[in-house]
């Protein structure tokens, strides 16, 4: 009993009794601005996000870390590091065209 307890408690804290680290979560992406209607979320080095998130993303929560989001999948395409959440990615246009923007853009994750 007290081995799950503990067991429970390193994977709710993000890492296992053994000492081995769990994946960190990267972002979690919102199909519409102000963060609502969650796509899921990603651990970092995500090479694809999926067919049911790619290219639909307004809003992201980086989850307290620092994260390199890309256009296209496997890491490829522009790419631009954020620092913190964006709640409209209407508004982030770093790192491509200055009349393109990250909204509905997102295919791929990394540290």
């Amino acid at each position: 009993m007290k081995a799950k307890k503990l067991l429970i408690t390193a994977l709710a804290t993000g890492t296992l009794a053994a000492g081995l680290a769990v994946p960190a979560q990267a972002a979690t992406l919102y199909d519409n601005g102000g963060y609502s209607k969650a796509l899921g979320t990603w651990n970092d080095g995500t090479t694809y996000v999926g067919d049911g998130a790619n290219d639909k993303a307004s809003s992201i929560s980086i989850n307290k870390r620092h994260t390199r989001l890309y256009a296209d999948a496997n890491h490829t395409g522009p790419s631009v590091y954020l620092t913190h959440d964006w709640n409209d990615l209407r508004g982030l246009t770093a790192g491509l065209a200055w009349w393109q923007t990250w909204d509905n853009r997102i295919s791929s994750f990394s540290k």
